[in-house]
């Protein structure tokens, strides 16, 4: 057997395997991005307002 018709018998097995590899970049990079915009918003929802702060009513005295 030739290497060429080796290479042509597993051609559909390299191209799943190929498609296995760019499937799971594409999560860890899903992953990746999820975990950033998290991150994100833990760092600044520190800044926002209390929820007692938000439902208290300021009674204005004259």
């Amino acid at each position: 057997m030739k290497p060429v018709l080796v290479l042509e018998k597993f051609k559909g097995k390299l191209n799943k395997s190929k498609q296995k590899k760019i499937k799971r970049i594409i999560l860890y990079a899903g992953g990746g991005v999820l975990l950033l915009v998290l991150g994100a918003f833990i760092f600044f929802a520190k800044d926002l307002p209390s929820p007692d702060k938000i439902n208290k009513r300021q009674v204005i005295e004259s």
